[in-house]
Order: structure tokens, then C-alpha cells, then sequence
């Protein structure tokens, strides 16, 4: 879809995806000290494999919505599931 990658990893990569998934600020920063800043692409590289059935059915202003994955509300979208199996 030819997203531009400032949509989303420039939020991803200047918070350290915390703003996306503050409710894994632990287990994401643990990666991150232990790992270090390739951590923060071998994350984002995880997200595309996990969700890459969903995003390729998505248009362009659902792909940059959901790579943001806040709810219509702003919230921090539940994605508790899929974010424990990428960290692992």
C-alpha cells in the first residue's frame, strides 16, 4: 500500500513502542537493556509476520490506524494475546 514507515515507526522507534503497548513496558524494556537497539527492529519485523494476513486485507487508512493500535477512542487497542507471542 505504499505506507509511508513515518506513520507509524517513528512513534514505535522514538518511544520504544511504549505508547503502542504500555501495558508490556516491562517485558519490552527488559528486551530492549538486554538486547539492545536491535531489539526495536527485530520487534517491528515481528509485528509485520504476526499480523501480516490482517494487514493485507486492510486499505491504507486501516493499515495506518492499526499500526498505531489505538482504538477509536484513542485507547491502547487489547492485543495482549498477540503481543505475548511476539515477544517470545
Amino acid at each position: 500500500h505504499n505506507l509511508p514507515t513515518s506513520i507509524y515507526a517513528t512513534q514505535w522507534f522514538i518511544t520504544l513502542f511504549l505508547y503502542n503497548f504500555a501495558s508490556y513496558s516491562a517485558p519490552i524494556w527488559d528486551i530492549f537493556l538486554y538486547e539492545g537497539f536491535s531489539f526495536v527492529y527485530t520487534f517491528s519485523i515481528a509485528i509485520f509476520k504476526h499480523f501480516q494476513q490482517k494487514l493485507l486485507k486492510l486499505d491504507f487508512e486501516e493499515m495506518a490506524k492499526f499500526l498505531q493500535f489505538r482504538s477509536e477512542d484513542g485507547t491502547e487497542m487489547d492485543c495482549s494475546a498477540d503481543i505475548q507471542q511476539i515477544i517470545k
